[in-house]
């Protein structure tokens, strides 16, 4: 799984980087053999850090999610719950509950 992360007025750890792609690719693949190509973006509004996450699936679909908080891990653990509750019900779809 391909997976870029940068910041936009914030300074990015190793340490965060590691957790966000271990986190990311370990919530894709569960539901997702395949892989996919995924963007984070964190960014400092205020007194918020904000987190923009997009994956395209190689079955060619394109998910996003948000997420803010406190610091950039809270801001990523809100995005990616909503990034695995979009996977999550796209696999349902591709289910074929009829056979």
């Amino acid at each position: 799984m391909e997976i870029q992360v940068s910041g936009k007025n914030i300074d990015l750890g190793d340490a965060l980087q590691a957790h966000v792609e271990g986190r990311l690719s370990e919530g894709v693949q569960k539901f997702f053999g395949h892989g996919a190509e995924a963007i984070v973006t964190f960014s400092r509004e205020r007194h918020l850090v904000e987190c923009e996450m997009t994956a395209h699936l190689f079955s060619g679909v394109f998910l996003a999610a948000h997420g803010d908080g406190g610091d950039a891990y809270a801001a990523f653990e809100t995005a990616l719950e909503k990034l695995e509750k979009r996977v999550r019900r796209y696999k349902r779809r591709l289910k074929n509950h009829h056979a």
